[in-house]
């Protein structure tokens, strides 16, 4: 499954934020809570609730709610900046005005800006990244099921999918032990 990087993520928010406050809240956001684009976009003031998040998901899946992230790295902080900006709307404003392929344009030129090769520059990205990142730290499927709003397991074990890039990886670290 392609994703982001820790490593990437963090260069990938921090040009966006040096672009554009609005657009990094927004990629931090689909990052944090597994979203689709097109349910980032529909987010108002009204989906922000006593620290949470909720959003009934598209495509079939649940209505999730979840707790707005902090984080110690303030670029990876994603509470007080967004209800903050959640502030400055009306409680029916969408909070992201912006179009799905505007999202396009920009992350294919922050992922260019960032040093993160084209394949990578879509959104959904971060969805998987999200997944991968929980599955990496031994999160049980269930648990990534229920984050990611999955009405099916067999949605979530898509993530068992091994890329490319990381067969390759795994290879090299194989391989340089035998040198």
């Amino acid at each position: 499954m392609d994703h982001l990087t820790w490593d990437q993520l963090k260069r990938l928010l921090a040009t966006a934020k040096e672009h554009s406050e609005r657009n990094w809240l927004l990629l931090l956001v689909i990052f944090w809570h597994g979203l689709r684009v097109s349910e980032a976009l529909s987010l108002t003031p009204r989906n922000l609730r006593d620290g949470h998040l909720r959003i009934q998901r598209l495509k079939g899946s649940l209505k999730t709610d979840q707790p707005l992230m902090s984080h110690k790295n303030p670029l990876l902080d994603e509470k007080d900046a967004l209800l903050a900006w959640a502030a400055g709307h009306k409680q029916d404003q969408v909070l992201f005005d912006i179009t799905r392929q505007n999202v396009d344009l920009f992350m294919k030129q922050y992922c260019a800006d960032a040093g993160i090769r084209s394949a990578l520059a879509h959104a959904h990205v971060l969805k998987h990244s999200l997944a991968m990142a929980m599955l990496g730290e031994g999160v049980p499927l269930p648990m990534l099921q229920k984050r990611l709003g999955h009405k099916s397991l067999a949605s979530t074990g898509m993530y068992l999918r091994v890329s490319d890039d990381d067969a390759s990886a795994a290879v090299d670290r194989a391989l340089s032990k035998k040198a």
